[in-house]
């Protein structure tokens, strides 16, 4: 039996339990048949710079997941402290120091909704736009729009 046994799985039991109650404000589908690699797309919050916005997650899951934590990736852009503009990688604190295999990727998908609501400026991968957060949060929040507008899009 391979070690990916264990993780496949749970990625089935995951993957039926997406599907079977979906989140409200997000889609998930399968890359290539591939239950380790999973294509996301959320919604903004509500009352936030991202509302109305359609981001497209990467989630990799390794082989030992769920005793590691998937990597996780924006594909859209996104104007935001703990999301590195040049890659679209998101600060390790977010999945990596707190990881637990009792999160289930239904809570990742929570967990990046809520970073996106509540920026943590304390451990920001985007220093200059932490720095805007804290002391220019007018020109922040207009900045986060555009990014929004311009590449947060629903996809056809």
């Amino acid at each position: 039996m391979s070690n990916k046994a264990p993780a496949l799985s749970r990625l089935q039991k995951e993957f039926k339990e997406f599907t079977n109650k979906p989140l409200e404000w997000a889609t998930m589908k399968v890359v290539d048949d591939n239950l380790h690699h999973w294509r996301v797309t959320i919604e903004g919050p509500e009352k936030t710079p991202y509302e109305s916005g359609f981001f497209t997650i990467d989630l990799e899951m390794p082989a030992e997941y769920p005793f590691k934590p998937p990597k996780v990736k924006f594909i859209t852009k996104v104007y935001h402290p703990n999301i590195l503009k040049k890659d679209g990688s998101i600060c390790a604190e977010v999945l990596g120091s707190t990881w637990s295999p009792q999160i289930k990727l239904h809570e990742v998908l929570l967990i990046l909704r809520s970073m996106l609501a509540e920026p943590n400026v304390d451990s920001p991968l985007e220093e200059e736009i932490a720095e805007q957060f804290q002391n220019n949060r007018d020109t922040y929040n207009k900045t986060a729009k555009y990014w929004t507008k311009k590449y947060a899009k629903k996809e056809k």
